[in-house]
């Protein structure tokens, strides 16, 4: 058996208190839905550095980081290694705030629902912004059996806006018109 084996069994093989807990615990489902969200990040940058969109790197790179954090405050709390690892901060908190007014105030005004469409890089957005209202479920999950930061529930509430604001951003500046939800 090869070192990456030992979660074979259906439990998790490492989380910061030292116990082994099955890996559909609401610790794991909160901190992988943290990853998936991370990972898909990953991709939108992708595409925005095939598209030169640096500016939309920088900014997905940023929350990348946060989310590090993140997935590291939740893995440890209540355990010896909490006081040691990387804090999500209210000047990351104050990031997301002030990205969404920025580039918001660059867009036309929402009168309606929309639909989620647009460019490749706009289209991974949005999906980046159900996947973070589902991690955010998952840490509300986890929270109602261990106690979150309230920053951690805020932060996760809000990245869901940037998001849609960056994908709808990134529509406008590739020239996608906005679909229109007609009922």
């Amino acid at each position: 058996m090869t070192k990456y084996g030992s979660g074979d069994d259906g439990k998790s093989t490492y989380i910061a208190s030292e116990k082994r807990i099955w890996k559909d615990d609401e610790l794991f489902e909160a901190v992988g839905e943290i990853d998936e969200l991370n990972s898909f990040i990953g991709l939108a940058r992708s595409i925005a550095q095939e598209k030169k969109m640096g500016e939309i790197d920088l900014i997905l790179k940023e929350i990348q980081n946060h989310l590090l954090k993140i997935g590291g405050e939740i893995n440890t709390i209540g355990s010896k290694y909490y006081e040691k690892v990387p804090k999500l901060s209210e000047r990351d908190f104050q990031f997301l705030e002030n990205e969404i007014n920025r580039i918001e105030s660059q867009l036309p005004e929402l009168k309606s629902f929309i639909l989620p469409s647009g460019s490749k890089l706009a289209s991974v957005l949005h999906i980046c912004r159900t996947v973070c209202r589902r991690a955010e479920r998952r840490v509300v999950s986890f929270h109602k059996k261990k106690e979150i930061p309230s920053l951690i529930l805020r932060y996760l509430n809000r990245l869901s806006t940037l998001f849609f604001i960056l994908a709808r951003y990134v529509n406008y500046i590739e020239k996608y018109e906005e679909e229109i939800w007609k009922t």
